[in-house]
């Protein structure tokens, strides 16, 4: 659990490495997970970065049961692939499972080498500044520490490639492996691959702070991850069964496995070292669907019940996505929601209140529904929702003002890395809002979301370093969190960091 010295952070690593080529490799064995979490954690403290967060999820790793070879013949083509799968299944709001599969060695290594050397060439141009950033709510994050930054090549739209010479090997594989199986496992015989991207990840700036963002594929009846290199990097694709951060599961993948899912299922990437390259396919249920991005195949088990379609129905409808767009968008959507809602759907339950508290179009503004709301997905972890409820619960609306009550909301969204609540948690021991006045509580607050690239507390903790009030001063360092600051557009960073600059300080040569 610690380590004294750095001849025991050898011992440690090496004992790990050693360990986990001696245990055989067994798709989801507890040993296989612990040790792999016990190398994870020994190599990051070797780097002096220690990811205690990164190898607690994965020794909780998604059960994958292994299944007999599955045998998929296309019905369309007659087309026949065979292999392994292995399924893992995840409670979902309402009843009913959430699925999905991992197809080993689905890519044979030849063609795994040659999808990777193309997908570093697509993705080498790609800089810093080029990669989108999955910080999950960015609210106010400019410049924020994330879990991962992604580079995206789109080699596939409207079921048409647009990838070169990638295309012949692309058409191989879709053709003989990813639409037989994607036919026969789903029972949808006139599915097609929509669109597909090269994906490069690397991990974001803080990852070792930041859990995993995961979202569901709204416009993708169902989505296969091609992984060409995970052996590169620490972490990886990651699912979460709940909406609290303690329900993320790594989920183990080696060079030339597929990851499929469907649309109900929430997925990310979290890296905290080396980098991995893939590919991604989403696929739509006709050809039809293809060509109008259309999302029908929600409405027949939303209309039976299950409360994961009835929640991405609300969400379609409330984007105004396509054929969904009406005059009672905002209404329709409200209707949907409050059925998934009803069923326990945090996610449903999170932007119904939002919808009930902004009052769109029909839905009438009732923000004491909102914070019945908002407390139902609380109270079932939704980060989120924690905060929000906190907010409404600051500010006195839809019920009496409870700072004391908003505080453990504040505390409990903190703690699940939202940064926002962090911010508010700051201010409110700053003030004594809801408890007893704490500078020293509050600076605690204010470094972990100056951590995590919240421009607001980055621009508080240069200003007390600077001082020197509750903290020593160290102009450097002060230095270092006024450009950050700076360079995310808080305006009185800029300024504060102008003047370090005319008089020389922090390190900075006079300008």
């Amino acid at each position: 659990q610690t380590f004294g010295s750095s001849f025991q952070d050898y011992v440690a690593h090496e004992v790990a490495l050693l360990a986990c080529l001696l245990h055989p490799r067994q798709p989801g064995c507890p040993t296989c997970l612990v040790l792999y979490a016990v190398k994870v954690a020994s190599q990051t403290l070797a780097a002096g970065q220690p990811d205690v967060m990164a190898a607690v999820v994965i020794a909780s790793a998604v059960g994958l049961r292994e299944l007999e070879v599955v045998r998929a013949v296309d019905p369309v083509t007659s087309t026949t692939w065979e292999g392994p799968e292995l399924q893992a299944q995840f409670p979902k709001p309402g009843g009913g499972w959430r699925t999905a599969f991992v197809l080993r060695g689905l890519l044979s290594a030849v063609e795994t080498q040659a999808l990777l050397q193309e997908a570093k060439n697509m993705t080498v141009n790609y800089n810093q500044s080029d990669l989108a950033a999955a910080t999950g709510d960015s609210e106010g994050l400019t410049g924020a520490r994330v879990a991962v930054t992604t580079a995206s090549v789109d080699i596939m739209q409207g079921g048409q490639y647009n990838c070169g010479p990638l295309a012949a090997t692309l058409r191989m594989v879709v053709d003989l492996k990813l639409l037989p199986y994607v036919r026969h496992r789903y029972k949808c015989a006139g599915a097609v691959v929509s669109s597909a991207s090269v994906l490069r990840h690397r991990p974001g700036v803080g990852a070792n702070a930041y859990p995993a963002f995961c979202s569901v594929d709204h416009l993708a009846y169902c989505t296969i991850h091609l992984a060409l290199n995970p052996e590169d990097a620490g972490g990886g694709m990651y699912v979460q069964s709940g909406v609290n951060v303690d329900d993320l599961g790594f989920v183990p993948l080696e060079a030339g496995d597929a990851f499929v899912h469907q649309h109900d299922l929430p997925h990310g990437m979290r890296l905290h070292s080396g980098e991995t390259f893939g590919i991604v396919f989403h696929f739509k249920d006709s050809i039809l669907a293809c060509l109008t991005d259309a999302a029908a195949w929600y409405d027949v088990p939303a209309q039976e019940g299950d409360a994961d379609a009835q929640a991405s129905l609300a969400f379609l409808i409330s984007s105004g996505h396509g054929s969904r767009r009406s005059s009672t968008n905002e209404s329709d959507a409200a209707a949907w929601y409050t059925k998934a809602a009803d069923q326990g759907h945090p996610e449903a339950q999170e932007r119904l209140a939002c919808l009930c508290l902004a009052g769109h179009g029909d839905v009438k503004r009732d923000a004491a529904q909102a914070l019945h709301w908002w407390h139902k997905a609380s109270m079932q972890g939704h980060r989120i929702a924690q905060r929000k409820l906190a907010e409404i619960l600051l500010q006195g609306r839809g019920v009496g003002r409870n700072a004391a009550e908003a505080l453990k909301w504040l505390q409990r969204a903190s703690e699940q890395g939202d940064v926002e609540a962090m911010h508010l948690l700051v201010i409110a021991h700053s003030t004594g809002t809801g408890c007893i006045q704490s500078e020293r509580v509050s600076l605690n607050w204010c470094e972990k979301a100056a951590a995590l690239g919240h421009r607001e507390q980055l621009h508080r903790l240069a200003v007390h370093l600077t001082s020197g009030r509750g903290l020593a001063q160290d102009l450097q360092r002060a230095a270092k969190y006024f450009r950050r600051a700076a360079d995310g557009g808080h305006l009185s960073a800029q300024c504060n960091l102008g003047v370090f600059y005319v008089l020389g300080l922090g390190g900075l040569s006079k300008d």
